[in-house]
């Protein structure tokens, strides 16, 4: 399926910033879609994403 985390490592520090641009645009997207559906829904998952929002953002 092509999907992989991206990850960025320079010495000690490393950084995961989300998928990589590598998978097929539709199945990216149905992923997306499911992961909002899973916010929006699951109380678990809700309180998972207000936790980590904005921890993992491409331009800090």
């Amino acid at each position: 399926m092509g999907l992989a985390p991206n990850v960025h490592q320079s010495g000690n520090n490393q950084r995961t910033m989300g998928m990589t641009p590598r998978p097929k645009r539709l199945l990216r997207s149905y992923f997306v879609e499911a992961s909002w559906q899973a916010i929006r829904d699951d109380t678990v998952m809700q309180l998972h994403y207000r936790k980590h929002q904005g921890k993992n953002r491409l331009f800090n």
